[in-house]
């Protein structure tokens, strides 16, 4: 396949995740460039300007939680879900275990709103900067509020993607709920068609 391109014209400033300019403090640099079958490096910031460096992977077919989790041979569960919400005119991210599926009855009930959906695949890329399959659990274009589902806890480790259906890193879930800034919350139910 053709490379993936990551790159970045400073610290915190404007960044590029596959022609898309990301901007803010979100995003560090992205300063790689890489194939199918070499590492990515990247440095994120959190809104508290915190540098959190990481190594990814890049692998066969992320775009899925089973893909993701066949492709690193892990558990489905430790593979997360970053999905856009919207409830009324605001967007939300919710980071759901691979296994699991959220609930919008739960959603609903936290946020406190009657309308509650998924956003349809422009609004993802509108407001996350990426295209479904390969949104961050971090780095959004738009500042977004992040819900965690608690039942992502049980793993040490969990894998996000970043950036791109073909890019994953691994992080400890205590610093995934750290620079995400997000509420860990009981916000899923099981996917029965997920669970191996």
């Amino acid at each position: 396949g053709s490379p993936i391109t990551l790159g970045s014209d400073s610290l915190f400033g404007n960044t590029e995740v596959d022609g898309v300019a990301h901007s803010g403090c979100n995003i560090g640099t992205f300063n790689k460039i890489c194939t199918l079958t070499s590492p990515v490096t990247a440095t994120l910031m959190d809104s508290r300007y915190t540098q959190v460096s990481f190594n990814g992977t890049t692998i066969a077919d992320a775009r899925t939680a089973i893909d993701a989790a066949n492709s690193l041979q892990c558990e489905v569960g430790a593979i997360v879900k970053s999905l856009l919400f919207k409830a009324d005119n605001d967007f939300l991210i919710c980071l759901i275990a691979g296994d699991r599926r959220c609930s919008l009855n739960k959603l609903k009930k936290i946020l406190q709103r009657k309308d509650v959906s998924m956003a349809n695949a422009d609004e993802v890329k509108e407001k996350t900067g990426f295209s479904i399959g390969g949104v961050a659990p971090i780095a959004h274009i738009k500042k977004l509020d992040v819900l965690i589902d608690k039942s992502l806890g049980r793993f040490k480790y969990v894998f996000g993607a970043a950036g791109h259906p073909n890019c994953v890193f691994k992080i400890h879930y205590k610093q995934l709920v750290k620079i995400t800034n997000g509420s860990e919350k009981e916000i899923s139910e099981w996917d029965k068609q997920k669970v191996l």
